[in-house]
C-alpha cells in the first residue's frame, strides 16, 4: 500500500469519526428534547457515519 493510499484511508477515517461525533451529538440533543436520547444518538451516529464516509470519498477515491 502506497503512502498516498494510507493518507487517503486516514482522511476517510477522520471524516467518518468527525461525522459520527458531530451528528451523534446533534442527534442526542434533538432526541433529548423529545425524550428519545437513545434513538436520537443512534440516528445521529448512523447519519454521521454515512455522511462522513461520503464527504471523505472524493479526497481518497477515483484513483
Amino acid at each position: 500500500m502506497s503512502e498516498q493510499e494510507r493518507a487517503a484511508k486516514r482522511a476517510i477515517v477522520m471524516w467518518v469519526a468527525a461525522g459520527i461525533v458531530v451528528c451523534g451529538g446533534i442527534g442526542a440533543v434533538l432526541g433529548g428534547m423529545i425524550g428519545l436520547v437513545g434513538l436520537g444518538a443512534g440516528t445521529g451516529l448512523a447519519v454521521g457515519a454515512v455522511a462522513g464516509f461520503l464527504i471523505g470519498m472524493p479526497s481518497g477515491g477515483g484513483e
